[in-house]
């Protein structure tokens, strides 16, 4: 949807038109009229298309005492820097003398707006500009597109919405598929851990074959009794082979 221009001889914003720059008349006074001649080379340098020289020139007459917040605005809207053009048509509003100036601020506010993708303070902006100028087809187109462009953007929102949503449920479905497959595998893992400890002959029995064959206090002694005997019998038995046979006489 195209939007005609307030002012032809400005460029035009993307999708979005502006309105025109408003030069200041001359003052009496040395320094207005330094600001004054500042404002036209500003004006000068905004119709070559240089923006940024045009802000200095602008700023300049400001602090000359005599600068055009409307129209450094217009120079930020053609250097993208939407959010300073904001704030220059908002003092511009705040400065203007007329209801004409006020709705031109408020129209070229809501395109700063638009362009931040801020629709409903679009919106707002160019109802308070119709508000001032109810004439104007150029603010009412604006205010049209904006309101479409709204209602775009809350119905992408719904639907980024809604596939988190179902993104969310899916996943949580998935999770409650898992579990109990999980819960299987774990009973067969300690299942087959069980089995790897009867099999496996390296594994520590908790009661040790030693204690199992562990003599009774009986058993030890039958055994010194018998260890004592085996004793007194070799102990014999060497004393017997010790004895030496006697020679016969020599005759």
């Amino acid at each position: 949807m195209e939007m005609n221009a307030k002012a032809p001889h400005l460029p035009a914003l993307t999708g979005i038109w502006f309105c025109a720059i408003m030069t200041l008349g001359g003052v009496g006074a040395v320094d207005a009229q330094s600001a004054h001649k500042l404002l036209r080379e500003g004006d000068a340098f905004y119709d070559k298309k240089e923006f940024a020289e045009a802000e200095k020139s602008y700023r300049k007459a400001e602090a000359a005492g005599k600068g055009s917040d409307y129209n450094l605005g217009n120079t930020l809207m053609q250097q993208e820097r939407y959010p300073e053009a904001v704030k220059a048509y908002g003092d511009a509003v705040q400065k203007a003398g007329t209801a004409a100036e006020k709705a031109d601020a408020l129209h070229n506010q809501g395109n700063a707006y638009f362009q931040m993708k801020d629709y409903t303070k679009s919106i707002d902006s160019y109802k308070q500009a119709l508000t001032l100028d109810a004439e104007s087809a150029d603010t009412r187109e604006n205010l049209a597109l904006a309101k479409w462009q709204l209602k775009k953007q809350q119905q992408q929102e719904q639907q980024r919405q809604q596939q988190n949503k179902e993104q969310q449920q899916q996943e949580k479905q998935e999770e409650k598929q898992q579990q109990p497959q999980d819960k299987g595998k774990q009973q067969q893992q300690s299942s087959g851990d069980k089995n790897l400890e009867k099999e496996s002959p390296n594994q520590e029995d908790p009661t040790p074959q030693n204690s199992q064959n562990k003599p009774s206090a009986a058993d030890e002694k039958l055994l010194q009794l018998m260890d004592q005997e085996e004793r007194r019998v070799q102990q014999k038995w060497h004393q017997r082979n010790g004895k030496k046979k006697p020679r016969d006489k020599d005759w």
